[in-house]
């Protein structure tokens, strides 16, 4: 259950407290903290996303503030309305994207990671940069002399 709640966009200690909030009913934020062995202040910022992802409803009776889930019906429509922002989104996106194009800088320096996995991709790697014509690096030579001895004359050439 609680791998269904968090796909709601909580964290599993939220999805934890929205389950017994939905089996005890209306609570306390107080009665949650006992509940859920945790510090009042805690379950406040718990209780504050779960309002925030429409999962929870909080009510005044009295001075006393309680906090409730939504009846579990509701839930398929959260989705909806969440899915019907992304393509709003989407749309705005896709009208703004050429005025976002000629603002970015291409000219920035942006670094870029790759990881090579096995033997076969890191010679393939090596054979990309041997054809380079400037190439900084620093690497291991004595690994490379004994894992890939085909490659250990021309890298430094």
């Amino acid at each position: 259950m609680k791998k269904i709640i968090q796909k709601f966009g909580v964290t599993e200690k939220e999805a934890s407290i929205f389950i017994r909030l939905l089996e005890l009913g209306a609570q306390p934020a107080g009665v949650m903290a006992k509940q859920m062995h945790m510090p009042r202040s805690s379950i406040y910022l718990c209780l504050e996303n779960l309002k925030k992802q429409q999962l929870i409803i909080s009510f005044q009776r009295g001075k006393i503030t309680y906090f409730k889930c939504i009846p579990v019906k509701e839930l398929p429509e959260i989705l909806k309305h969440e899915e019907r922002k992304i393509k709003q989104t989407e749309s705005v996106l896709e009208e703004k994207l050429p005025a976002l194009l000629k603002l970015e800088n291409r000219l920035s320096i942006t670094p870029s990671v790759r990881h090579f996995e096995g033997k076969e991709a890191v010679l393939k790697m090596y054979e990309r940069i041997i054809k380079e014509e400037d190439f900084y690096a620093i690497l291991n030579t004595e690994s490379v002399e004994i894992h890939m001895k085909e490659y250990y004359e021309p890298i430094p050439k």
